[in-house]
């Protein structure tokens, strides 16, 4: 255990010059563990997380903490960051969408798309802009 742990700080200094690099990818793997949550968080917890981590950051740089401390500060920051920017994305594009068990009705709207996908047929991307059986707010977008 011990040979791989001084394996590990050694990789670790061999990265030195390179860790800001893996910024990008701290903040990829925080927009992608947003999309694996089983159920959608509230805003603010995500964006008040990203936001104190980020200050911690910036109050470690400022107070001189060690390098590694101020590292690690900054990878969970961008991790943060990414859930915090994929859910205000998710937010900005909410629509509503057709309900799961709605009987088959008549739409009203304009045919955006058709793509010929193959063996199951055509596919329509519908505009709606009146939906029997739905209120205007309960209209999807597509």
């Amino acid at each position: 255990m011990a040979r791989l742990f001084a394996s590990l700080v050694t990789d670790a200094r061999a990265q030195a010059e390179r860790w800001p690099l893996w910024s990008s990818v701290c903040f990829g793997a925080g927009c992608g563990a947003y999309f694996t949550l089983k159920a959608e968080p509230t805003t603010w917890p995500v964006v008040l997380g990203a936001a104190v981590l980020l200050g911690a950051w910036i109050f470690g740089r400022a107070r001189g903490l060690p390098r590694w401390a101020t590292l690690i500060l900054l990878m969970l920051a961008c991790f943060a960051g990414g859930m915090a920017v994929a859910k205000l994305r998710t937010d900005a594009v909410a629509a509503p969408i057709t309900p799961a068990d709605m009987a088959p009705t008549q739409v009203e709207g304009w045919v955006i798309d058709v793509d010929s996908s193959g063996q199951n047929g055509a596919r329509v991307v519908v505009a709606p802009v009146r939906v029997r059986g739905l209120a205007p707010e309960q209209t999807p977008e597509r």
